[in-house]
């Protein structure tokens, strides 16, 4: 069974492949989007390719962290309140990365929660800070690959695919 987990970006995708036949296999990559280009197409095409290409490996599942609901603070008030132009972006990015891994033959599950695999996966609380998350995130994320992860996006994509392999084990699918 081939994992594919994804930090979906707006700028810079970033998905992590394990194969659970072979523990040591990894591969994490990053897209990068070209400046004042949301998602650009020929960045949608690259990824639907390379997801195709690791989907002819055999049984693929693909899941996608849910998007955070993002804060602004507000210019007049001086207080956070939801962003909802920054989280519409986000929920169409991760759609089309979905629509792609669709595409590309892979099966698609529910996006999963940045707190459910950062609990299970990192080690996180619900007092954990955003800053002490990510850092948790490239120790987990180094540890489960065997390779030094310094990108907090690849981290949380490695993190994101070995919680959704544990998901998947647990659930006999593998």
């Amino acid at each position: 069974m081939i994992v594919i987990g994804c930090d979906p970006s707006t700028r810079a995708p970033a998905f992590a492949v394990h194969d659970t036949r072979e523990p040591g296999a990894w591969v994490v990559v990053k897209f990068q989007v070209p400046k004042d280009d949301a998602l650009a197409d020929e960045v949608l095409v690259e990824v639907y390719e390379w997801l195709e290409d690791v989907a002819r490996h055999g049984e693929t599942y693909f899941a996608a962290e849910d998007q955070y609901q993002s804060q602004a603070v507000d210019p007049k008030t001086g207080k956070a309140r939801a962003n909802p132009r920054t989280f519409k972006a986000l929920c169409v990015a991760r759609g089309q990365i979905e629509a792609a891994g669709r595409l590309a033959g892979c099966q698609i599950l529910e996006p999963i929660s940045p707190k459910s695999w950062q609990t299970a996966i990192a080690g996180c609380s619900a007092r954990t800070g955003r800053k002490a998350a990510k850092e948790a995130s490239k120790l987990r994320a180094s540890a489960i690959t065997g390779q030094k992860i310094t990108d907090a996006d690849k981290a949380d994509a490695v993190c994101i695919a070995a919680y959704l392999a544990h998901r998947l084990t647990a659930k006999g699918a593998a």
